[in-house]
């Protein structure tokens, strides 16, 4: 019986070119690999042709979704090399890594201070020793080098080694290991785990056996013989193995990328997969697409540039004794050619081409959840295929009128209901919200997979589980305004079985809740429902319900919960108060408008109201209509005057001049009052109150800044000149014609937008 350890690194291209000249070399008649034993079952699919890299394999235990483990595989990784060549030559080819539920188990029992031996020491540890250094770096030093990255990549993964560099890699990490120890003693229990596998594989008649691991664990499993099987199997006594399940899922090379946060991942994965495809020819082929890149973005890159920079990336390599460019040397001469020293350039480059936007394919007979197979046979309906398959960020609008764009659209809401956010719905521009058109950002992501297994436990169908979740979620949730977000998710998702249970909890919450805030951040999200429900030709008869009567409920306690709040709650009641304002004057309700608008005149005269509160009720009572500009007049000198201190002053008049300063253009009255107000300030109340004062002025327009400086310099603007050309008798002409023709250009987009 022959053993042979091969030593590799996990995303190596230069490792996995090696290893399949060492495999061929070798003859192997059993293939032993690093990786998860209870994924065994899903090594034959390596084998589809439709599976195409980058890919991962998900293992999960069904019972608790918490506890789940990713293992990518890339094109150039060495164990998705092996594989491919132990099926095809028909060789036993399995994972010997420890399962998942068992290594689960094992921690979990180890942080209830359970202890375990030391595989070849037979110490107990009373808890896992983490290790922080970086065995490599010695190395790299000695090498002249500052990054332990940079000198593997140069020595390992760039250059041409013969067979025998399995054998130096062996001989280094022998002696790394002799001087440094073995680091986290997981390396020790998992070295463990992959002994008892090779022992297995020894004792079923297997003469040529082929193991692939990280370098690291060569000297570990090297050693086998040396460590009786009782030491190793005393490790894992008492440790039950929990129940897994797994699947292959698409991978990106942005998540295979160290950015992204995985553990084993690597600096530039699609540079990686050029070096291992084309490594003669790798400068040439990196920076001729990296001009082709730049020309697509509209960007200047000659062909003689391309020659120029590898010349360049060449001399860079020749220099540093290399034996070819590394992707150091084929970015420095990027940039300073066809990048001409911008950084900018130079980041578009490495994203598509260092990294990669590359996404991997899973065919649909490897095994899945039947809701994951309901959501791709959606997305294929709803023509967003395109968009599942892509890395990349997408906008899309959608058409209402059109199907499949309407289906992509409840596809996206019910997603949304799981708390799968592929999707993300811009906001509409003011008085759009019944226009037949939806604005979306999408971006599918890795970990979504797992999100739709762990749905899959409220339904087999897209539908039914958005349905049970909602519901499910509903009874547990206690804000107003989540449950009217999830009511709009059961409208917009076509949720119509857990819509009516929705709306019961909302009705039931609003009863039981005298929070009269809550009510009023929940209101414009039901209005909007209600609208928008209405142009989808399914407007809910229970929503129009609940917004006749909380609108009566918000008027009558509005004074009540504008009174006792220092400035900071007034600014946020002051946004709940604006949200309501628009949603009963959008609702086009005659009864609910007055209710609302004498619960603001109130207000405006509420002494105890905070004094933004009462100056916004002020503004709004005069833009409707129901005050004149004597009594805004009244009320802006009132609370100006002297006898009120000068922030409360300044705070009324934040909420006063809100959103225009127009007001005070057209209106000379006004603009006399604030005049005097501020004239009669003394130096050090001026100085106290001007910060609010700028903020109550923050908001407007330049044009409107400019027509209150001619104001304030005794000037008249060119608004206030057109404004007093305007005369009554000919105001009494214009503006109701006026109103009538902005009526019918209202009415006229409302029912295109029905249709």
């Amino acid at each position: 019986m022959e053993l042979k350890v091969f030593g590799i690194r996990h995303h190596g291209p230069g490792s996995a070119r090696s290893l399949r000249k060492a495999l061929s070399a070798f003859d192997p008649d059993c293939l032993l690999i690093e990786g998860p034993a209870d994924a065994d079952k899903l090594i034959p699919y390596i084998a589809e042709k439709e599976l195409k890299p980058p890919v991962a394999i998900l293992i999960y235990d069904p019972k608790d979704f918490d506890w789940a483990g990713y293992f990518p595989f890339a094109r150039f990784s060495p164990e998705w090399q092996a594989i491919k060549y132990g099926l095809k030559k028909e060789i036993e080819t399995r994972f010997i890594d420890w399962p998942m539920g068992l290594a689960w188990e094992m921690e979990s029992a180890e942080k209830q201070g359970k202890l375990f031996g030391e595989p070849g020491q037979g110490e107990s540890l009373p808890k896992r020793k983490k290790w922080q250094n970086d065995p490599l770096r010695y190395m790299a030093q000695l090498a002249g080098y500052d990054d332990s990255e940079r000198w593997w990549d140069v020595t390992f993964e760039q250059a041409a080694n013969d067979l025998e560099v399995f054998d130096v890699i062996s001989e280094m990490m022998q002696a790394l290991r002799s001087e440094l120890g073995h680091g986290d003693d997981s390396n020790l229990w998992r070295e463990a785990y992959m002994r008892r596998e090779i022992r297995k594989a020894v004792k079923a008649g297997k003469e040529r056996i082929a193991v692939v691991c990280g370098a690291w664990h060569v000297p570990g499993l090297e050693g086998w013989e040396g460590i009786p099987a009782s030491v190793d199997n005393k490790v894992f006594r008492g440790i039950r193995k929990r129940k897994t399940a797994g699947s292959w899922i698409p991978w990106t090379y942005e998540r295979l990328a160290v950015s992204s946060g995985y553990g084993a991942g690597v600096v530039s994965p699609a540079w990686y997969r050029l070096l291992f495809d084309s490594r003669k020819e790798v400068s040439m082929r990196f920076l001729t697409r990296a001009a082709r890149l730049l020309r697509q973005e509209k960007l200047d890159a000659s062909s003689a540039q391309v020659i120029d920079a590898v010349h360049l990336a060449e001399g860079l390599a020749s220099m540093r004794q290399l034996q070819i460019p590394g992707i150091g040397e084929l970015r420095e001469a990027a940039l300073s050619t066809f990048c001409e020293g911008s950084l900018n350039r130079l980041q578009l480059i490495d994203e598509r081409l260092v990294i990669g936007d590359r996404v991997g394919k899973v065919p649909g007979n490897i095994p899945q959840v039947p809701l994951m197979r309901d959501l791709e046979k959606a997305i294929k309906s709803a023509r967003l295929r395109k968009e599942y398959e892509s890395s990349e960020s997408h906008r899309k609008v959608f058409d209402l009128r059109v199907k499949s764009n309407k289906d992509a659209s409840t596809l996206l809401h019910r997603l949304q209901a799981l708390d799968i956010p592929w999707g993300k719905l811009q906001e509409s521009p003011e008085g759009a919200l019944g226009s037949f058109q939806e604005k979306w950002r999408l971006k599918w992501r890795a970990n979504f997979s797992l999100k739709v297994i762990e749905a899959s436990v409220y339904g087999r169908s897209l539908e039914e589980a958005a349905n049970n979740f909602v519901l499910k979620k509903a009874g547990e949730t206690t804000s107003l305004t989540e449950l009217s977000r999830m009511t709009g998710l059961c409208l917009l998702g076509e949720l119509q079985l857990a819509l009516p249970g929705v709306i019961k909890h909302l009705n039931r919450l609003a009863a039981q809740s005298g929070e009269i805030n809550a009510m009023m951040e929940a209101l414009p999200e039901l209005v909007r429902i209600f609208r928008y429900g209405d142009v989808r030709q399914t407007p809910p008869e229970d929503v129009r319900i609940l917004v006749h009567q909380w609108i009566p409920r918000i008027a009558i306690g509005l004074g009540a919960g504008c009174s006792g709040l220092n400035a900071d709650e007034a600014r946020a009641h002051f946004k709940r108060m604006q949200g309501v304002n628009q949603s009963v004057h959008l609702l086009e309700e005659g009864e609910l408008e007055k209710q609302w608008m004498e619960a603001l005149h109130k207000l405006a005269g509420l002494k105890t109201a905070a004094p933004m509160l009462q100056g916004a009720a002020a503004r709004i009572c005069f833009d409707q209509g129901m005050e004149g500009i004597t009594q805004a007049s009244m009320r802006m000198r009132y609370a100006l005057s002297s006898i009120h201190e000068a922030e409360k002053a300044s705070l009324w008049l934040e909420g006063f001049l809100h959103g225009s300063g127009l007001l005070l253009v057209y209106q000379p009255s006004l603009w006399e009052i604030l005049d005097e107000w501020v004239d009669q300030l003394s130096p050090d109340h001026f100085k106290a109150i001007l910060p609010l004062v700028r903020r109550a002025f923050s908001d407007f327009s330049d044009t409107e800044r400019e027509a209150l400086w001619k104001l304030a310099n005794g000037e008249k603007s060119k608004l206030t000149d057109r404004y007093y050309a305007l005369n009554e008798s000919l105001q009494a002409v214009i503006l109701p014609t006026l109103s009538m023709l902005l009526a019918k250009k209202s009415r006229e987009a409302e029912i295109d937008g029905q249709n």
